[in-house]
């Protein structure tokens, strides 16, 4: 009896689990990087010259769209990078940008009235496919650099002109710069600066038929263990 009890105990957690249900505190987002060129006030993504005397703003590289899944946990204030999946587009041909690690966090500082401030650094890995690859690490400070930078919008709290988004969309807006490392995909630069706008959304749970079929199939296995 305590062996088959200790199997329900193990078959529940394994449930939960699968059901996507977060320690308590956290929430899974996927979002939506806004690469669209044609975007103003900062509401798109794109990559930039830089330098030690204005490393905010430079010569446009690139610019950029895709994904990346976050795990935010609102009482540590932290945006904890799981994936990141971007498609770099420049004059000089097309590359990809991802996490060299997962797993790298990003921490609420402050807020801006009903928005988080974020700092911290991403350090991002550049490949474009023909054996260059090229690390930045991005540094973010909590500053109010414009009303999208660095700032973690929760769901009704982005400003009204802000395209293709819709009611209940978290938003996350970066502005900074960092020096590279490795090959240099993009010609001659020290330092690299980032523009990242994104608009994201819970990760869909499984359907209740889907995590009770994983609960059941758990408890038959351990009856047939006994």
């Amino acid at each position: 009896m305590r062996l088959y009890k200790k199997h329900l105990a193990a078959s529940a957690a394994a449930l939960v689990s699968f059901a996507g249900i977060a320690e308590a505190g956290t929430t899974k987002l996927r979002f939506e990087i806004k690469g669209v060129t044609t975007y103003t006030n900062f509401r798109y993504s794109l990559l930039h010259s830089s330098s030690a005397q204005n490393p905010m703003s430079g010569n446009t590289l690139a610019h950029f769209n895709g994904t990346f899944d976050v795990r935010y946990d609102d009482v540590a204030g932290t945006l904890t990078f799981l994936s990141f999946s971007g498609d770099l587009h420049s004059v000089a041909g097309d590359a990809n940008m991802t996490l060299t690690a997962p797993n790298q966090v990003l921490s609420f500082n402050g807020t801006n009235g009903s928005t988080d401030l974020v700092e911290g650094t991403l350090e991002l890995l550049i490949d474009d496919g023909d054996g260059e690859t090229t690390s930045v690490a991005f540094r973010f400070d909590a500053a109010v650099h414009n009303p999208l930078a660095n700032q973690f919008f929760h769901p009704g709290d982005l400003p009204e002109d802000v395209p293709d988004t819709v009611g209940g969309e978290y938003a996350l807006g970066l502005w900074g710069a960092g020096p590279i490392t490795g090959g240099d995909v993009f010609g001659d630069h020290g330092r690299i600066g980032m523009d990242l706008f994104a608009t994201g959304r819970l990760i869909p749970l499984p359907s209740p038929a889907a995590m009770a079929s994983a609960g059941i199939l758990g408890l038959v296995v351990s009856r047939r263990r006994r």
